[in-house]
């Protein structure tokens, strides 16, 4: 199904009656679509549970999150491409780290349909991916903006605003507020989230964590230890050490 430029994956998962899958979502760029049919889960942030269920959009996530599904459920999760903003009807910056209602940001007739019993979830799924394609030639369309995306990815969010700012011919301020009026996060939070997650990639293969701090321009370890710790709720030596790479993603569950 992944033939649309602006969707990074579809993922699938199921969870039975007696199993348990519980998992850590880290912050992410991107914006998910989440398509939920069955018992309701728990999401648990800053120490406050919320039970989820239903079709909904996810914003972009700066804090860490705690998911639990102990009961039968089936859940697709839609994760698109960072500038993929523009393909919404609304400011996506007004859902970050929240799970809002489809009819905040798609039209009335396809946000009901969405939640219509008579389609199937891939008929849903279909539905929405048709109306966003449909969507990329959009006014919001921003070269500029996929170019700082794209050299922030290759450098793994390894670079300066004030020099990617330079490259590109803006001011420091214009570029940061495009940036946001495009993405719906700030280009520092961007930066900074590109930067980790490649880190945490890194450390999640067995690289050691002088390299990291090394390859991913951290001032030094201990500026890379505090910012692991206060994404992760753990140190890098306690991660290697207690095999804790499966208990987290970058957003979207490993099917099971």
């Amino acid at each position: 199904m992944n033939n649309y430029a602006f969707l990074e994956e579809l993922k699938n998962f199921s969870v039975s009656d007696g199993e348990v899958l519980s998992q850590i979502a880290l912050p992410d760029n991107s914006l998910h679509m989440v398509f939920h049919e069955g018992n309701e889960f728990v999401m648990t942030r800053k120490g406050t549970e919320t039970q989820l269920s239903g079709n909904y959009l996810c914003g972009h996530s700066t804090i860490r999150k705690h998911f639990s599904f102990t009961r039968n459920c089936d859940i697709s999760v839609l994760k698109f491409k960072p500038a993929a903003n523009y393909l919404f009807q609304s400011n996506c910056s007004d859902a970050i780290d929240e799970h809002v209602s489809l009819s905040d940001f798609l039209p009335d007739r396809l946000s009901f349909s969405l939640e219509s019993d008579l389609l199937s979830r891939e008929e849903k799924i279909k539905a929405l991916l048709n109306f966003l394609n449909q969507q990329q030639h959009s006014q919001k369309y921003s070269p500029g903006m996929f170019h700082a995306i794209n050299r922030i990815e290759q450098c793994n969010g390894n670079l300066r605003v004030n020099n990617l700012a330079d490259e590109m011919g803006y001011s420091r301020r214009n570029l940061e507020r495009r940036f946001k009026e495009f993405t719906g996060i700030t280009i520092k939070k961007f930066i900074n989230n590109t930067r980790f997650q490649y880190a945490f990639n890194l450390l999640r293969q067995g690289i050691q964590s002088p390299d990291i701090v090394y390859s991913c321009g951290y001032f030094d370890q201990t500026h890379f230890i505090d910012e692991f710790r206060e994404t992760t709720g753990v140190t890098p030596g306690q991660f290697a050490k207690k095999g804790l790479a499966e208990n987290y993603f970058i957003s979207i569950p490993n099917p099971l």
